[in-house]
């Protein structure tokens, strides 16, 4: 799983709000990741993220 740290990078070049809706993931959550205002995802959160994030390598 990626490190909280790899998903912020890999939200950077992200639409944030169409990511939201294709992971079923809400949008401010998603901001919240991306911004470094939310330092403590839930493990779902971190585990959705990884999937999208590894296979897209």
């Amino acid at each position: 799983m990626m490190t909280l740290a790899q998903i912020q990078k890999a939200l950077e070049g992200e639409n944030i709000k169409a990511l939201a809706r294709e992971l079923n993931l809400s949008h401010t959550t998603l901001h919240h990741l991306k911004s470094g205002t939310n330092d403590n995802p839930r493990l779902k959160t971190m585990q959705v993220l990884s999937e999208y994030f590894n296979s897209k390598k």
